[in-house]
C-alpha cells in the first residue's frame, strides 16, 4: 500500500513546484522584456545616441534578469514550502484511508488548519470515530448473542436432562410398587407380606415427593396465591420431618442429634411450604451422606430471624459448584446423577421457598468432609 501511495505524494509536490516556476519564470521574461523596451524609448527620446542607449538599455537588462532570477529562487523556495503545507495534509489524509481499508481506527490525523481541508480531515477523524464505535458495538452484540447462543444451549441440555431423570425417578418407584405387590400376591408369609407393602409404600411415598417439587416449581412464580402465612412452631416442623425420614435414617445407620434453642419463638411461615423445605434438606443430607454418618439439626435465633442449619459428613461439595448447587436442574457432574438419582430441582425450591418468606438460604462445605445448609425465616410479630 506504501509503494502505491509514494508517486502520489512526489507527483503531486513536483508538479505545483513545476507550476510556479513556470508562472513566475514568464512572469519575470515579460517584465524584463517590457521594461527594456520602455527604457530604449525613454533614452531615445531624452536625444542620447544610439549607442549610449543600446549600452544603458543593456547595463539595466543584466540587473534585471539578475534581480528576476533572484527572485525566481526566492518564490520557487516559497513555492516548495507552500506546496508542502498543501502535500502533507493530503498525505496524511490518503495515509488514514488506507488505514481505514485495513481495518485500523485508532490512528487519527492532527487537525493543523480550520480551512476547507482541515474540515474534511476533522470529518475523516469523526467517521473513523464513529467506525470505531460502530465496529465495538457489533463485537458486544455478537459477544452478547454468543452468550444467548450458549445459555440456550444450556436450558436445552438441562431440559433433555430433567425430562430423563423426572422419567427415570418416576418409573423406579412404580417398577418397584409393581414388583412388590406381584410377590405379595405370590406368597403366604405374612411377614414377608409387610415387608414387601411396606416397600410398596416407600416406592410411591418418594414418587409423591417427585411429584411435590414438581408441583411446586410450577407454583412458584404465584406466591401470593400458594404461600398461606401463619405463625408456626419451627421445632414442631423439624421434629415432624425428621419423623418422616427416620427410616432412612435408621437403614443408612446414620447418628441424628437436633438442637433447638429453648424459648424459640415462632416463625411467619407457611407449615406446608416449610415441611417442604425441611425434607428437601433432610433427603439430600441422607441421600449423600456415607453408612453410619452422621446429621445435626440446629435451630437458633439471630435478631429477628430463626435460621436452621442442616450439616451432614457425607461427600461434600466443591468450591467451584457452591455458587451452582441453587440452580435449577444442577448436578456436580453426571456421574452425581446416576449415582444418587434425583431431578436436580430440590435445592432451587427450598431457595424460592424460602426467599418467597422474605428469607434467605446459604451452604457452607468441605468436599469429602461435610456440608451444612441453612435458611432463615422471619420470626411472627406477636398480636
Amino acid at each position: 500500500m506504501a509503494h502505491e501511495i509514494e508517486p502520489m505524494k512526489s507527483s503531486l509536490r513536483n508538479n505545483i513546484v513545476v507550476v510556479f516556476f513556470l508562472v513566475i519564470t514568464a512572469w519575470g521574461i515579460a517584465i524584463n522584456g517590457i521594461f527594456q523596451q520602455v527604457l530604449k524609448k525613454t533614452l531615445v527620446s531624452e536625444g542620447l545616441e544610439q549607442t549610449v542607449v543600446e549600452s544603458i538599455a543593456n547595463r539595466f537588462v543584466t540587473i534585471g534578469t539578475g534581480l528576476t532570477i533572484a527572485g525566481i529562487f526566492i518564490v520557487l523556495i516559497i513555492a516548495i514550502v507552500l506546496s508542502r503545507s498543501i502535500t502533507r495534509p493530503i498525505e496524511e489524509l490518503t495515509k488514514g484511508v488506507m488505514n481505514v481499508a485495513e481495518g485500523k481506527f485508532d490512528e487519527k490525523i492532527d487537525v493543523t488548519s480550520q480551512d476547507e481541508l482541515g474540515q474534511l480531515v476533522m470529518g475523516f477523524n469523526f467517521m473513523t470515530g464513529e467506525r470505531k464505535k460502530a465496529e465495538e458495538e457489533l463485537e458486544e452484540a455478537y459477544a452478547e448473542l454468543q452468550k444467548a447462543y450458549e445459555k440456550l444451549k444450556s436450558l436445552d441440555e438441562l431440559k433433555s436432562n430433567l425430562i430423563a431423570n423426572v422419567t427415570h425417578e418416576l418409573r423406579t418407584p412404580l417398577f418397584i410398587t409393581k414388583g412388590a405387590l406381584e410377590l405379595v400376591t405370590d406368597t403366604k408369609d405374612e411377614k414377608e407380606k409387610n415387608e414387601l407393602l411396606k416397600m410398596a409404600d416407600e416406592a410411591l411415598g418418594r414418587q409423591n415427593l417427585i411429584i411435590d417439587d414438581l408441583m411446586a416449581a410450577s407454583h412458584l412464580g404465584d406466591k401470593d396465591r400458594f404461600l398461606k402465612l401463619e405463625a408456626i412452631d419451627i421445632g414442631g416442623v423439624i421434629s415432624y420431618s425428621v419423623e418422616q425420614v427416620k427410616d432412612s435414617i435408621s437403614q443408612k445407620g446414620i447418628n441424628l442429634e437436633v438442637i433447638v434453642e429453648k424459648s424459640m419463638p415462632k416463625v411467619s411461615a407457611s407449615r406446608k411450604h416449610t415441611e417442604h423445605v425441611m425434607r428437601n434438606l433432610l433427603g439430600n443430607a441422607i441421600k449423600f451422606n456415607k453408612k453410619g454418618g452422621s446429621i445435626s439439626i440446629e435451630a437458633r435465633q439471630i435478631g429477628e430471624f430463626v435460621e436452621v442449619g442442616v450439616k451432614d459428613t457425607g461427600i461434600g461439595i466443591a468450591e467451584s459448584d457452591i455458587p451452582e448447587v441453587f440452580n435449577k436442574f444442577f448436578q456436580a457432574d453426571a456421574s452425581t446423577s446416576r449415582t444418587y438419582g434425583g431431578t436436580g430441582m430440590g435445592l432451587a425450591i427450598v431457595k424460592e421457598l424460602v426467599e418467597a418468606h422474605g428469607g434467605k438460604v446459604g451452604v457452607e462445605s468441605e468436599i469429602g468432609h461435610l456440608t451444612r445448609f441453612y435458611f432463615t425465616l422471619q420470626i411472627a410479630k406477636e398480636d
